[in-house]
Formats: structure tokens, C-alpha cells, sequence
């Protein structure tokens, strides 16, 4: 009660009144014994496929990332309106254009962590076509150096083609796109992988 209460004679307010609250507390993947690794198959049926939030989430962060324009420039800064690679970039292959391609890309690396373009070359070892393989299809092969050894893709568990990397420069025909990994030097970790237990 402050003193021009008690100066003009009002009443003192009723004392507050202190209900108990229940706390509640919540725990996610805490006591769980699933220390195992989800490949990117389950990750892709049982998290995209299956899970409409997932879903939605993948396709607005790679739809909006795709969407964004791209300019190639000289090196004072000049814009370059035409050249081989925005004509590679608007039309990578016959099958995509350019926002499915790069939808199809940022998809990848988030439901795998990993993104691989295939380089296929024309005339003058020159890009002729751009092609994306899935990330559960490509076995990287190395022995803890910076660069992997080679690219090995699969399918049915036997092997269509291998791509080599240059142990100098890092450089292969197939480039792969990933997302940092703490404790994996060659492959990227999907966010949906540190997700998995609550989706």
C-alpha cells in the first residue's frame, strides 16, 4: 500500500494469491538407446515422403534458395550478359530446367547432406550438360587424405561408373556439394539427420 492509499483512506488491496503450478518438462531423444545411422533412403521416405512438415520445409528452402538469381561477372565488376556457362546454368540437360535443377540440388543437400554434379563434357573437355545423381547412390572412396580417392557410383549394388579426383587440386568430373559434418570428412550431415528423432 503506497502512502496517498493510506492518506486518503483507501482500503489495502486483498493479498495475492498463489496458486500451484504443475511444471511441466519436455524431453526429446533423451534415454534412447537408437544410436543408429539413418541412411538416406529412410531419411527420404520416412521423413520427406511421409512427413508433410518436412516436406513443406524441404521444398520452401530449396524452391527459395533456387530462386535466387545468379550473375556472372567480369573481374572489374562488369555484368556479362552471354556466355557458354548462363547458357549451361539456364538449361543444365534436357530433362531439367534451371529452377528444377537447382530445386532438385538444394533437395538433396538438405535430405542428404550431399549434392553431386555429374560434369558431362563436350568439345575441349568444355561442360556440355550438368547432371545431378542421387547421394544414395555415390560411395566415396579415400584414405583420410583432404581429397577423397574416387567417386563410385551404384546402382543395385553394382558399380556404372567411377570418377577419379585429382589428389592436387581436388578436382573430378563428379563435384560434390555438401554440408558441414563434425565428425565425417567426406560426407556432408543432413539437417534431417539431426532432426530424425523428433520428426
Amino acid at each position: 500500500m503506497g502512502i496517498l492509499d493510506r492518506l486518503l483512506g483507501r482500503p489495502e488491496p486483498a493479498p495475492l494469491q498463489v496458486k500451484e503450478m504443475n511444471s511441466m518438462i519436455g524431453y526429446f531423444g533423451v534415454g534412447t538407446s537408437n544410436n543408429r545411422k539413418m541412411g538416406y533412403d529412410e531419411l527420404a521416405i520416412e521423413g520427406y515422403l511421409k512427413n508433410a512438415i518436412v516436406y513443406r520445409c524441404v521444398n520452401e528452402i530449396a524452391k527459395g534458395a533456387s530462386a535466387v538469381p545468379y550473375r556472372l561477372k567480369t573481374r572489374s565488376n562488369d555484368v556479362i550478359e552471354s556466355h557458354p556457362l548462363i547458357t549451361l546454368l539456364d538449361r543444365p540437360n534436357p530433362l531439367q530446367s534451371n529452377s528444377e535443377f537447382f530445386n532438385a540440388l538444394f533437395g538433396f543437400l538438405l535430405l542428404g547432406g550431399n549434392s553431386y554434379v555429374l560434369k558431362v563434357a563436350g568439345s575441349l573437355n568444355v561442360p556440355r550438360e550438368l547432371h545431378l545423381l542421387r547421394p544414395d547412390r555415390v560411395d566415396i572412396k579415400g584414405k583420410g587424405g583432404v581429397f577423397p580417392d574416387v567417386y563410385e557410383y551404384k546402382l543395385n549394388g553394382q558399380v556404372q561408373a567411377t570418377y577419379d579426383v585429382d589428389q592436387e587440386t581436388g578436382y573430378s568430373d563428379l563435384k560434390q556439394i555438401k554440408l558441414w559434418h563434425p565428425m565425417d570428412d567426406y560426407h556432408g550431415c543432413s539437417p534431417l539427420t539431426a532432426a530424425a528423432m523428433e520428426v
